[in-house]
């Protein structure tokens, strides 16, 4: 049997709970929220969907099996466990843990958690396998007003495990947490909650592992503030070129940090390479083939930041006591921000001398009120079709853009389906003509509020239609006003 692994970060409230005011403040901002999980068939024929809830303390709830029927088909668990899923009698009125997705055939699923108070959400993307070994390249404690809160998942559903955690600070020495994880269940620490390890303006990366040496893990990293929360999957795999769909500077309000962590002991060089088009405060197209490049290097063990906006330029990194600018063109062509080229708006990839990182990415607004965040991408995680798990159309007021990037050397002519999922309160799904992506270009599938689509909740599927595996992609799922979700979109079998 096929088993997709998901963690559920922070509490689930189920039911019908007013959430108090005091929500947005301090460290106890993580402690609250309601939990959707987005399940997807990624099978060519019928699934079956088997979800139990674990709790901390490792109590398990098993939900009723979902069926669904064809490729693309989702459903969304919301509150569980407590909900009209659960076959649990005496379930909890409120929930904190993780879950287990079991299916006979391929699964995806996301977890989206949404904090009423403050109207922000963060979400991740489930994974189907664990690792010995996994990393969370960003890790903030009170780092101007962000704190992260971290899961981690015993994969085991029958034996405890003890894990280590290796907290690796910019521009200081390393330290160990150990920790006992319950069979099935998460271990949750937030450090906001450890202002003794984690002060003021903390930031840096963590690795865990299990003490056994052989027990897979997963893990989740949310980062929060009074006003957004972003999140992103714990990375089990490293590699020496990353692929980035999304990066902008001061486009609509936004920019994008890029986060880099070195996996070995030996200093590596870090080169990142931004593609798109630059515009003026009109909208209007100054260079439609913009590039530039910026070229660091690490320390061993270390992690940094591309960043780019306000006083920040692309000569600039966060952590450049651990990393320190040696090259680029950006620099040497005089366009030491983006803000002397233009806004800007496209993709990136991340390459290396041949030392091993992990790459996640940042995208947040100016104005401190929306934040979003996803994993960088290798090239063996592209392919022919990929799909978002969920997909809406100003659907309680959310509408979701899907920016889908080709990493291959040549243009690729991609198609796309919407498909309606339950819960969705217009039948009719919506249509995308066949679009050309240029080599390493992207594109957006987002469908305008205010038409005959509203109201539409669903997945997107989207294909190369010659069957070329050059597609990786990530949604972003936003309210008119408020926070974004944020999450990677999965490589269909």
């Amino acid at each position: 049997m096929k088993r997709n692994t998901l963690i559920i970060l922070l509490v689930v409230l189920v039911l019908a709970l007013t959430i108090p005011a005091a929500l947005a403040q301090g460290p106890t901002f993580p402690s609250q929220g309601v939990t959707g999980v987005q399940a997807v068939n990624l099978d060519t024929s019928a699934v079956q969907i088997q979800a139990t809830y674990y709790a901390t303390d490792g109590t398990p709830y098993t939900l009723i099996p979902v069926d669904l029927a064809n490729q693309g088909d989702s459903h969304t668990y919301y509150a569980e466990p407590g909900g009209d899923d659960s076959t649990t009698q005496g379930t909890p009125a409120t929930f904190s843990g993780a879950a287990i997705l079991s299916a006979d055939k391929q699964i995806a699923a996301i977890a989206n958690t949404f904090f009423g108070s403050n109207n922000a959400s963060g979400a991740y993307g489930g994974s189907n396998s664990g690792s010995t070994s996994v990393t969370l390249p960003l890790v903030l404690g009170n780092y101007y007003g962000q704190t992260s809160a971290i899961g981690i998942q015993n994969t085991d559903t029958a034996n405890d495990v003890n894990v280590t955690v290796t907290f690796s600070p910019q521009g200081g020495a390393s330290f160990t947490q150990q920790h006992t994880i319950k069979a099935g269940a998460s271990k949750i620490l937030d450090m906001g909650l450890d202002t003794t390890s984690f002060p003021e303006l903390w930031i840096g990366s963590a690795t865990v592992t299990p003490d056994d040496g052989t027990t897979p893990l997963v893990a989740s990293a949310m980062i929060y503030t009074n006003n957004f929360v972003y999140a992103y999957t714990g990375f089990t795999n490293t590699g020496t070129e990353w692929f980035l769909p999304l990066i902008r500077s001061d486009y609509a309000g936004l920019s994008t940090g890029v986060q880099v962590v070195s996996v070995g002991t030996a200093n590596t060089v870090v080169t990142i390479n931004y593609a798109g088009a630059t515009y003026n405060s009109s909208y209007q197209v100054t260079n439609s083939n913009y590039t530039c490049t910026v070229e660091a290097t690490l320390t061993g063990g270390s992690s940094i930041t591309f960043y780019n906006a306000g006083s920040w330029g692309l000569a600039d990194v966060i952590g450049a006591t651990d990393g320190a600018i040696t090259g680029g063109t950006c620099a040497t062509d005089g366009d030491l921000s983006f803000g002397v080229a233009g806004w800007f708006l496209g993709s990136a990839t991340i390459t290396t001398d041949g030392g091993q990182v992990a790459v996640m990415v940042n995208d947040a607004n100016s104005a401190g009120t929306s934040s979003g965040a996803y994993n960088g991408f290798l090239a063996s995680e592209a392919a022919a079709s990929v799909i978002s798990p969920l997909a809406r159309v100003n659907l309680y007021g959310i509408t979701s853009g899907t920016q889908i990037q080709n990493i291959c050397g040549n243009s690729v002519e991609i198609s796309s389906v919407y498909k309606t999922g339950n819960g969705s309160q217009n039948p009719t799904a919506p249509t995308v003509a066949n679009q050309t992506l240029a080599s390493l270009a992207s594109y957006t599938y987002y469908i305008p509020t205010g038409g005959a689509n509203d109201g539409w909740l669903g997945s997107l599927t989207v294909s190369t239609t010659d069957g070329s595996s050059c597609l990786v992609g990530i949604t972003n799922d936003a309210p008119a006003g408020g926070d974004a979700s944020v999450f990677n979109t999965f490589a269909m079998p």
